[in-house]
């Protein structure tokens, strides 16, 4: 494979990203494998050519590739090794012989890095330059990173002549060209700086002078040339091969700080704009560079560059691995570094500010501020070679230095606050720089944000229009998005002061505004944690912690103690204030519409769980149901479910062992049960999880037998049980439901007397039913929770009210909201009814059950994703026996009309409910299944999809686990194929028939023949079968869709059908569910107990005289081996069994199953599933 070719360039880079990800274990020769590292230095100079500018995939994968391989082993000329160590391998001695290529490899990178430098230059066709000239593109800005990460793997692991030679190289290169400064400039920048840091005494020693010397030249050709707003590149490139150079060894460029400064100097006092962000780098590196902590050492394995080839063989230690005692040399800032960082600042920081007082002052008119940001990306990927060691420590040694928190002056405060008055100055240049820097100082001093309170208020307070400016820039700096918004920001006091100042702000009309308003909203509901309110601190946690202490002074527990409480104190009272104060600001003011919503948002984002809301909220949240605007009534349903939340009463429950209610339900002792098994137990149907089943000879017809604790809401017991397994105390220890209003606290009260009112749930019922988007309305879960939680808490006493409606919006199949709003509203009486008493559940659904049947008949094609959504919610989280009213009405015959979509309609419903409980209701599946059987062959198409979706469900529970013996409880799939098959024979044993056509006549009297003999209708038993086929066929390939299990034996049944009729040209559905199914199978997972029958059967179809057949069956046996590979080659019966058949399809009589055959051949040579031996070579030259 060549990397300069161009064709197949897929494979080219999967080839690499392979040999990425085996790169350790290639140079390691782990278990055995030591001919692997002989491929690598032959590989470094084959992927050379893959770094190409015009092929941005492969250089990027071929940077990566020498990058990970380059990290693992030192680059050092050791063909001389033999020499001293005699006892070296036959590939070590190979590999000693390779390492001679290194020194060519280095330079042949470099020649391919000054290529691409070349083809990467841009020329600049206009005369005059723009800021814009800087931008580059996506593309080009990959590029250098890449280029310095290579780069710099490389060299940094070179020996001292590699490094010298190369180094060499690249400074005649620097020396000799010259570049446009944005792309090309920028890469031969990264390249110098990594050589200046490497290399540094050389480099710098011929290069800083070269450049300074052209620099002064520029300068002395141009007359007036600081005046100047404009330069050529010439001169850009020139500042940043500088720019880049004082990034070198800091050890080395100390000695040359007195030739660069004065060239700053005269820098500095540039008027050009891209001069001026030069120098500002410049000095900026210079002074980082000198007081930085830093390593260079970068080497992977030290040893190897420290001591002669006669006592270590660098070949011996490729990838070796990072010893924890291993050190690593720092270049710690000094004295000498200080007094340069000193010197600079001395220099340059005065007269600045000397300029910014002027400015204060009115005598300049305008400044330019420059920004610099710097980011510290980590890799998630942990490897523990030296290199990358070392590299992580730097970074985590920049993080340290960043997070830490410096001392927070009187001067920083001045700071803080001029910046904030800058950020609401008039200009908008100002305010945006003002407030960037701003937000940088509050992530350096990230608790002083509280000092800007008073002056946040105050601007908040001031007429919009008449100080739009301030005002604007107030809510700029309040929005914008650093770390922490200030909108957000955990401090109770200061939340008490600036949200309450928002919401009582003018709000003006300028389209500005309202989209910061608008913002802000968003990002108080949005990015609002859940606001600390009091701290517990647990008595282990302080002795622990006291435990961990070394220092020897006391400590004053107590006096923690009170001061935690006292914060605590003022905590929930600021808290109270804050809900308070946005209470009265809504029922007091005249609020703006925008403002009515920001305040309910405020009051969503305070619910908190351990502190309730005043009655005044609730108040307020139960009136906005019933607001005017859509977006108030919404807001207002999702604060009442904060409010349900914090009143909620907890249901009690009782610890038991789940033996003790299998022996209860079979009437023995429950204290000679054995103790809670917990997980060891086999998974599926057991002896001790049978009482879960839903029967319905068994449900409860009474309180006594509603309060037996063999009900359970969750999805335990399939798999084991929990070590605390509990269940629901019986309804008379459960929180009282029939209470009257003085039982009550003042939060029910509030909303008991609002629902207990006619006229709210009628406006409630006609807001509810509305379309908001027609054709894009949703089921609303927060509605539903809603009527949930009133059901919950007042039981059956406001009952009759909410379902006063239902009628009238069920019959009325016009309107899509009707039904929507009679859906939302009885799930949430049914899942609300979950901890009623058996009389009151049985009262409720006496009412509910006729709904249901009304809903059914009056569903339209717009409402029926309503009413499944409806039974699949209802019957989520619930016990089926303790929900069996439901269960029972949607099973009475689903298939009674005549109307196919009205059919599968209640189908669909059947299934969301029964699809909850799916392993629980076995008895359910055997008897939906017996009365589907009649029906699997239905002329319909929408229906028998719909049949084969139900089916999923039914053998859902048809699981094998292997190493147990599970129950037969659930309808099994072998038997349901023992029911079909027969039936389908007849499609392998009659030639399709074609459809008879249809005339006006028989289509106007085809409801009068529908008592006529088979014989004058089209159902014959071989279209019967097809349409069987159809529907089960529809089943197992969504089956295997949406489940993970794979392939099962009966599936390979439908095989020879599918294959027979997937090329039928008189019915295009047939076909199109062959194809599916045989794509299905041939992809999906079959395990080796599969394995046998799946071959057997495709090897059965091969032989077929339908010639269509085996050329389907080719393509099912191709797909197959390679989604199956590693496990067909598991047994070598397999792999000569697929040999076989491939072989014996090469000699078919026809031409097109010949010519599958031999690519499916070719296929499997050229993947190593059948190697080219010479007994296969034999066979062929016999059978030509």
């Amino acid at each position: 494979m060549s990397l300069d070719s161009l064709t197949e360039p897929r494979k080219l880079t999967a080839a690499m990203h392979g040999l990425i990800g085996v790169s350790r274990a290639l140079v390691s020769g782990h278990k055995g494998y030591t001919e692997g590292r002989t491929h690598v230095i032959p590989l470094f100079l084959a992927t050379l050519p893959g770094i190409d500018g015009n092929d941005q995939l492969k250089t990027g994968i071929t940077f990566h590739f020498l990058t990970s391989v380059a990290f693992l082993i030192p680059i050092i000329d050791c063909s001389q090794a033999g020499q001293y160590h005699t006892n070296l391998t036959d590939d070590e001695r190979l590999l000693c012989e390779q390492t001679a290529d290194f020194g060519d490899f280095t330079l042949q990178y470099l020649d391919r890095l000054f290529l691409l430098i070349e083809n990467s230059s841009t020329n600049n066709v206009r005369m005059e330059q723009s800021d814009l000239d800087t931008a580059r593109s996506k593309a080009e800005s990959l590029l250098e990173p890449m280029v310095q990460t290579c780069t710099h793997g490389i060299m940094g692991q070179a020996s001292e002549p590699i490094i010298a030679a190369a180094a060499k190289k690249l400074m005649e290169f620097v020396q000799t060209r010259l570049f446009e400064p944005n792309v090309a400039g920028q890469l031969v920048g990264c390249l110098v700086r990594l050589f200046a840091r490497i290399h540094g005494k050389e480099v710098l020693r011929v290069l800083l002078p070269h450049v300074l010397r052209l620099i002064e030249e520029y300068m002395e050709e141009h007359e007036n040339v600081e005046a100047l707003e404009k330069h050529n590149d010439e001169m850009l490139y020139y500042l940043v091969l500088l720019m880049n150079l004082v990034r070198g060894d800091p050890q080395i460029f100390r000695n040359y700080v007195d030739d660069v400064l004065p060239t700053v100097d005269r820098l500095a006092r540039f008027k050009c704009k891209r001069v001026s962000r030069y120098v500002a780098q410049i000095v900026g590196n210079l002074m980082n560079n000198m007081s930085t902590l830093q390593t260079m050492d970068v080497r992977n394995i030290p040893d190897c560059f420290h001591k002669p080839l006669s006592e270590v063989v660098p070949v011996k230690r490729w990838g070796e691995k990072m010893t924890p005692d291993s050190k690593i040399e720092w270049r710690i800032p000094d004295e000498g570094g200080r007094l340069v960082c000193e010197r600079i600042l001395h220099r340059y920081l005065p007269p600045l500010l000397e300029k910014l007082d002027r400015h204060s002052a009115g005598e300049l008119k305008t400044f330019n501020s420059t920004k610099r940001f710097q980011t510290y990306q980590l890799t998630r990927c942990k490897r523990d070679v030296r290199a990358v060691v070392v590299t992580r420590v730097i970074i985590q040694q920049d993080c340290r230095d960043e997070m830490k928190l410096p001392y927070f002056s009187a001067t920083h405060l001045q700071v803080l606050k001029k910046l904030l008055e800058l950020s609401v100055s008039y200009y908008s240049t100002v305010r945006i720089d003002a407030q960037a820097k701003l937000h940088d100082m509050l992530y350096l001093f990230p608790y002083a944000y509280p000092l800007l309170t008073d002056r946040i208020v105050e601007c908040l307070q001031l007429d919009s229009n008449t100080h739009h400016e301030q005002f604007k820039g107030i809510l700029c700096l309040l929005f914008i998005k650093r770390r922490g918004r200030l909108i957000t920001q955990n401090n109770w006091g200061y939340l008490a002061r600036v949200w309450p100042a928002l919401l009582r702000s003018k709000l003006s009309e300028k389209t500005s505004i309202v989209s910061l308003v608008d913002g802000l909203k968003k990002m108080i509901d949005g990015q609002s944690p859940t606001y600390l309110l009091e701290v517990d601190i647990g008595e282990k946690v302080v002795e622990r912690a006291l435990a961990l202490r070394t220092r020897a002074d006391e400590l004053d527990l107590e006096a923690g103690k009170l001061a935690r409480e006292r914060e605590n104190k003022r905590n929930m009272a600021l808290f109270q204030q804050l809900v308070g104060e946005i209470v009265q600001t809504v029922e007091t003011s005249k609020l703006h519409l925008r403002y009515h919503y920001l305040a309910s948002v405020m009051l969503i984002n305070l619910c908190h769980p351990y502190a309730e809301h005043p009655p005044s909220v609730t108040n307020l949240a139960v009136h906005h149901l019933i607001h005017d605007s859509v977006i108030e009534r919404k807001l207002a349903i999702q604060l009442m479910l904060g409010i349900f939340r914090q009143q909620k009463r907890p249901q009690k429950k009782i610890v038991m062992n789940p033996l003790e209610i299998v022996a209860r339900v079979a009437g023995k002792d429950p204290a000679e049960a054995a103790p809670n098994p917990g997980s060891n137990v086999a998974p599926g149907y057991r002896d001790d999880n049978m009482w879960l089943q839903y029967d319905v000879a068994k449900v409860p017809t009474n309180q006594q037998e509603w309060d037996e604790p063999r009900y359970m809401y969750t999805s335990e017991g399939c798999f084991g049980w929990t070590k605390r397994f509990k269940v629901y105390a019986p309804s008379a220890e459960q929180p009282k439901l029939n209470r009257t209003v003085d039982e009550m606290n003042e939060h029910e009260r509030t909303i008991f007397a609002f629902f207990d009112q006619q006229e709210n749930i009628d406006t409630l019922m006609r807001f509810w039913s509305l379309e908001e988007k027609k054709g894009r309305d949703e089921f609303s879960s927060g509605r539903m929770l809603l009527i949930k939680m009133v059901m919950k808490v007042f039981g059956d006493r406001l009952l009759d009210r909410l379902l006063s409606h239902m009628t009238r919006l069920i019959q009325d199949k016009a309107t899509e909201g009707n039904h929507r709003c009679a859906v939302e509203v009885m799930t949430g009486v049914m899942r609300g009814a979950k901890h009623w008493p058996y009389e009151m559940t049985r009262d409720m659904y006496a009412r509910v059950v006729p709904l249901i049947r009304l809903g059914m008949q009056n569903v339209t094609v717009d409402t029926d994703v309503y009413w499944g959504m409806c039974f699949a919610t209802a019957a989520q989280s619930m016990d089926p026996s303790k929900q069996y009213w439901l269960h029972e009405v949607l099973m009475e015959d689903p298939l009674q009309d005549a109307n196919s979509f009205s059919d599968c309609n209640r189908l669909y419903c059947l299934q969301g409910a029964f699809n909850q409980h799916v392993w629980r209701m076995a008895s359910v599946a055997h008897r939906l299944l017996a009365y589907l059987k009649p029906h699997l062959d239905h002329p319909f198409q929408s229906l028998r999809e719909r049949l084969g979706n139900t089916l999923i469900n039914i053998f859902e529970a048809d699981l094998r686990f292997e190493g147990y013996e599970s129950r037969t409880v659930s309808p099994q799939r072998s038997e349901m194929f023992a029911y079909v098959m027969p039936k389908l024979a007849i499609l392998l044993q009659k030639d399709p028939e074609p459809p008879k056509p249809k005339t006006e006549k028989s289509e106007e009297k085809m409801e009068l023949e529908e008592g006529a003999s088979s014989e004058q209708q089209e159902d014959s038993e071989y279209v019967k079968a097809v349409r069987l086929f159809k529907t089960i066929a529809h089943w197992v390939t969504y089956t295997i869709h949406r489940y993970s299990n794979g392939n099962e034996k009966e599936y390979f049944e439908l095989l020879p059908i599918a294959c027979r009729l997937e090329r039928s040209e008189h019915d295009q559905e047939l076909s199109e569910i062959c194809t599916l199914l045989l794509a299905f199978i041939s992809q999906a997972l079959t395990l080796p107990n599969c394995m046998d029958v799946a071959l057997a059967k495709i090897d059965e179809v091969s032989k077929m005289s339908f010639w269509s057949a085996r050329r389907a069956v080719i393509d099912v046996l191709q797909v197959q081996v390679f989604y199956n590979m590693t496990i067909i080659l598991s047994r070598p019966e397999w792999k000569a069994k697929v040999q076989e058949i491939v072989l014996r399809l090469l000699e078919d009589s026809v031409v097109e199953v010949r010519e599958k055959a031999a690519e499916v051949l070719c296929g499997l040579v050229h993947c190593s599933f059948l190697t080219a031996t010479e007994e296969l070579l034999e066979l062929f030259k016999r059978k030509c």
